[in-house]
């Protein structure tokens, strides 16, 4: 079954409602606790890792590039979870309007990933 663009919208607005979820179990205090010691990952760097991750994939792999500035900029994350959450919403905002934007033959397209 062929998905549309809305029902693309529907499912992912309930993934980052999840996704918004687990941000808010993360302690404030504890963003250099590492989670992943082999790699050298630090609970803020997953979290920022999660907020570009999204702006990456749909502005430079799907084209779907929002009108503005990148709220979350690879280089340089907030100091809090709370700063980090508020830049993944206005990112994720602008990432939906652009999506939505976009035609029905849009969703059809092939995208060259990797």
């Amino acid at each position: 079954m062929r998905a549309d663009i809305q029902s693309v919208l529907k499912t992912w607005e309930r993934e980052n409602e999840t996704t918004l979820e687990v941000f808010a179990t993360v302690p404030e205090g504890h963003n250099e606790q590492t989670v992943v010691p082999d790699k050298g990952w630090t609970l803020a760097g997953l979290v920022w890792h999660i907020c570009i991750s999204e702006r990456w994939f749909c502005a430079e792999v799907m084209g779907a590039n929002p009108d503005g500035d990148n709220p979350v900029p690879p280089d340089a994350w907030p100091d809090t979870v709370a700063g980090m959450t508020a830049a993944f919403r206005r990112s994720h905002t602008a990432l939906v309007q652009a999506v939505a934007s976009k035609d029905e033959a849009w969703i059809d397209e092939a995208i060259d990933f990797y």
